[in-house]
């Protein structure tokens, strides 16, 4: 059974042999008629042969799917036709015995395993045949030729014949092999290079790009094949790199850090290496293009600056509170005293503001302890619909929630069960929440929903709101510690559950624009 790659190989291979054929057959019996005794009778003959045939070969494997078999029929005319050109003229004097040798090569570059054997031999047969049938049809042409030297002449035609065949299947063998080897190599490549998660760009030695890989392509929101034929300079942003001395250094082959715009027309910084790769045999140069894309590292930078942040604040935390309580402490108990001695009732109701607004500020700087102390998570099984179920009812019944809001909760098909601690995760997605519904003071719709990510292991916790989006302006800025675009915000709550949700081995992101609301995607460990 042929093979589809193997059958579209022959049919390539036999339209080439039909382009070859009609070229040397008629540069070798025009050169007969010069040199040789062949007739214009005879020319014209095998030329309007050749010609017909060939147009309705051409015809023919256009609607035919047995190649194998066109094939050889083919060799087998070609044969056939050189035979009766040998029967012509002198088998044993005359050079057209070589034109054997040229369809035993044809035929193993058609069937390159055992053709061009089975033809030597074939065309052996025939052109033995040939010179015994002209020997006894004219004995006399032998003329003052010995018997033995038509007998070696015809043996070592024999031997060409058979030492060509041999050869041709051993060359293409080798051929074959190496053509494996190369192809093998190239479908290993291919899969690594589609694999590596570094972009990776071949150009000319101009620069123009020749090949990208997927990783490349995914880098710079291009579709497949979208870089062929850029610049590469242009495509990775060279051209902004302002220091020459960079310039020169990246094209040397350090490595350089630049800012690309993608066809999103985002920024992505990228590290990129440049490899000029010279070819012996004065064959063209060509290069390389390594490049790596920073964003996932710099938002890892931004996350332990925040972490070494929110140790700082822990720290500064504790001691504004031993200083703010140490006074507040001797402000309540002089308050109290005072309100014990005084008879004045003005004076009583003033001195029962004082202890109660110290208790509020002690109240309040208690709160802010429990958003920024670390704890230690307290480990248990959480199941993932009851903590989305758990979210919305206490969103529904917060302050913050706006009649004119609907809340839709989304849960999992099956139950799933995490381990982590509940009371967190609960506060983490909670603050979420309460970040959508002050995002929508107009109404609008609030979806929290889950589902098996395409990571193994992994679900994906979703927070959606419809509400007013944020500003490209402010978006690197939302997991900052005390930022918040709200009068009365204390700029911790998404910090917190960055926090909590990176405590459990998890991810956090979100995707927004400016008036057309925000999803937040929570990645968790099941297990």
């Amino acid at each position: 059974m042929v093979s589809g790659a193997e059958q579209l190989f022959l049919r390539t291979r036999l339209q080439w042999l039909m382009t070859i054929r009609l070229a040397v057959i008629t540069i070798s019996l025009m050169a007969g008629v010069g040199l040789l005794n062949i007739t214009f009778g005879t020319f014209y003959y095998y030329i309007y042969f050749y010609y017909t045939i060939s147009l309705l070969y051409i015809v023919f494997i256009q609607r035919t799917r047995h190649y194998v078999f066109f094939g050889v029929f083919q060799i087998a005319i070609d044969l056939l036709a050189i035979t009766s050109i040998v029967l012509e003229n002198d088998p044993v004097r005359d050079v057209y015995s070589n034109l054997y040798v040229l369809a035993i090569i044809l035929s193993t570059f058609v069937f390159p395993r055992h053709g061009g054997w089975i033809t030597a031999v074939v065309a052996s047969v025939l052109y033995v045949g040939s010179v015994l049938y002209f020997f006894r049809r004219e004995p006399a042409s032998f003329g003052g030729l010995a018997p033995d030297y038509a007998f070696y002449v015809t043996y070592m035609y024999v031997t060409v014949f058979c030492g060509v065949g041999y050869l041709s299947n051993y060359l293409g063998k080798l051929l074959r092999e190496k053509t494996e080897e190369l192809r093998h190599l190239e479908l290993q490549s291919s899969y690594v290079f589609s694999r590596i998660a570094t972009g990776m760009l071949m150009t000319t030695d101009e620069g123009r790009i020749t090949y990208a890989n997927p990783a490349a392509e995914r880098i710079l929101a291009c579709a497949a094949g979208g870089l062929a034929g850029l610049d590469w300079r242009q495509a990775l942003g060279v051209d902004r790199i302002e220091s020459a001395e960079r310039r020169d250094a990246l094209l040397k082959g350090q490595e350089a850090e630049l800012v690309a715009v993608n066809r999103n027309g985002e920024e992505c910084p990228l590290a990129v290496t440049f490899a000029p790769i010279e070819q012996p045999h004065g064959r063209a140069r060509f290069n390389i293009v390594l490049f790596r894309d920073l964003r996932d590292q710099r938002a890892g930078e931004r996350t332990m600056r925040d972490a070494e942040r929110l140790h700082a604040i822990v720290d500064l935390s504790s001691t504004i509170a031993h200083e703010i309580r140490n006074p507040l402490a001797s402000m309540s108990g002089s308050a109290e005293l005072l309100q014990d001695k005084v008879v004045d009732e003005d004076s009583k109701h003033l001195a029962g503001i004082i202890v109660r607004e110290v208790e509020r500020l002690d109240a309040i700087v208690e709160d802010f302890l429990s958003f920024t102390r670390l704890r230690t998570m307290e480990i248990g099984s959480v199941d993932v619909n009851e903590l989305m179920m758990d979210v919305v009812v206490m969103l529904y019944r917060s302050g913050k929630f706006n009649p004119n809001i609907k809340l839709v909760c989304r849960e999992l098909p099956e139950p799933l069960v995490i381990k982590g601690d509940g009371k967190q995760l609960r506060q983490a997605l909670l603050n979420i929440g309460m970040n959508a519904l002050d995002a929508m003071p107009d109404g609008g719709e609030l979806e929290v929903a889950a589902t098996r990510a395409t990571r193994d292991g992994m679900v994906e916790v979703f927070i959606r709101d419809t509400g007013r989006g944020m500003p490209a302006a402010i978006q690197s800025r939302v997991f900052q510690p005390f930022f918040s675009t709200k009068d009365h915000g204390s700029g911790i709550g998404l910090f917190v559950a960055q926090n909590v949700i990176q405590g459990h081995r998890g991810e956090i992101s979100f995707e927004t624009a400016d008036g057309a609301g925000t999803t937040f995607h929570i990645l968790l460990p099941v297990t």
